[in-house]
């Protein structure tokens, strides 16, 4: 997902909801470090309410 973030952040965007619902919820250090990114890269094109 970082790669694809780094290419082309659009491909993602349909997908922060289910990242912050589904992926969330799994308890591993790397899936959550991995998500922290993401949304740090993705935050400006995300809702006030998915911050």
């Amino acid at each position: 997902m970082k790669r694809i973030c780094k290419e082309n952040k659009s491909l993602l965007l349909p997908f922060i909801d289910r990242f912050l619902n589904e992926v969330s919820e799994i308890d591993q250090a790397s899936v959550q470090w991995t998500l922290s990114q993401l949304f740090g890269s993705l935050q400006k094109e995300m809702s006030k309410d998915q911050i």
